[in-house]
């Protein structure tokens, strides 16, 4: 049945087979389905969804805000500019005193978001540097709605007259939970008299923020908490304390005001980046292709058995490794069908 030279070959096979042990067996097709599997797989990611799942634009008084939300000297109104033909005016007049607060804010009825991507256009009267040109706190993001610092949790767009402490005033961007600070920067850059479009996105392990589609800080830290979006001003002046903070009002010397044009917010959904389908992988054990497992396909193993190759199946290596060995005819005999 076979010849002298075949014959030789089969007794280094039986040797071989001698040392090819169960566990290099099972390590072998272990390998195979691990490989096979990541093929198939897709990587996931989070991102925010393209489209807003809700946004307002101020054409009429939606009951997503409480609308009644603003004390002593502030109010806010639906209104329109030259460059906005619906907005929302949120504003404190000079009689503002340091006897009282006095605010104007749009905050949202619930607390729902723990991820996802606010987006707002907006601009403000003044730029909040002090006496005559604003005065107090303002601004717009992510919020636990806890007026206690050292028990609050907030992501989002702040700004700070002179009158609070150095580490808060000026325009920023704030990311901090129970009195711990994960981003604090300064963005002097922005003036905030212009229309602008701040955009923040907090995903999981990243948050970001945006001005006009630029990208102007960032950090890994986000809490986990749950948030509604709050847009305000203010006649305060926060100093922070090593006990803590505290809070004092402000006698502001003129009106102050801040127009949104509209808000929107994007849900964070898993974005599914398929893997390029594999080329199809053969019958393992099957050298010539012919979609069986069979006594060809030994004979085209047997004639390279103890050689070195490139061509893998072809040549009878079906484990592709660069050899022809008897790992190789454990996998043929593991598929074979007469």
């Amino acid at each position: 049945m076979f010849n002298k030279k075949q014959s030789i070959r089969i007794s280094k096979l039986l040797l071989g087979i001698t040392v090819v042990t169960l566990s290099s067996v099972v390590l072998v097709i272990t390998v195979y389905q691990v490989i096979k599997q990541q093929l198939l797989y897709s990587k996931a990611a989070t991102t925010t969804s393209p489209e807003p799942y809700w946004e307002d634009q101020f054409t009429t008084q939606s009951s997503r805000w409480d609308w009644q939300y603003s004390r002593g000297a502030g109010y806010h109104r639906l209104t329109s500019t030259s460059e906005a033909q619906s907005a929302v005016e949120l504003g404190v007049t000079s009689s503002a005193a340091s006897n009282a607060y006095s605010d104007s804010s749009l905050h949202e009825r619930s607390h729902q978001y723990t991820m996802g991507a606010l987006e707002m256009r907006s601009r403000t009267t003044d730029r909040n540097t002090g006496p005559g040109d604003g005065q107090g706190t303002r601004g717009w993001g992510f919020w636990d709605g806890d007026v206690n610092y050292q028990q609050s949790s907030a992501v989002w767009f702040w700004s700070a007259s002179p009158e609070s402490s150095d580490i808060l005033s000026g325009f920023r961007v704030q990311v901090f939970s129970n009195g711990t600070f994960y981003l604090n920067q300064r963005i002097d850059s922005i003036d905030m008299t212009q229309w602008h479009t701040y955009r923040i996105e907090m995903l999981p392990g990243l948050v970001k923020f945006l001005v006009d589609g630029e990208l102007i800080a960032q950090t890994n830290n986000l809490p986990s908490d749950h948030f509604r979006v709050e847009i305000w001003l203010d006649n305060y002046a926060i100093n922070l304390t090593p006990g803590g903070y505290n809070r004092s009002y402000i006698d502001l010397t003129g009106n102050q005001r801040m127009y949104v044009d509209w808000v929107r917010y994007y849900q964070a959904v898993e974005e599914v980046t398929p893997t390029p389908t594999p080329s199809p992988i053969s019958t393992p054990g099957d050298a010539n292709g012919d979609d069986k497992v069979d006594s060809a396909d030994y004979v085209i193993w047997l004639n390279h058995y103890g050689t070195n190759t490139q061509n893998g199946s072809q040549d009878g290596d079906f484990n592709n490794n660069g050899k022809v060995d008897g790992i190789d005819c454990v996998i043929w005999l593991n598929n074979y069908s007469a």
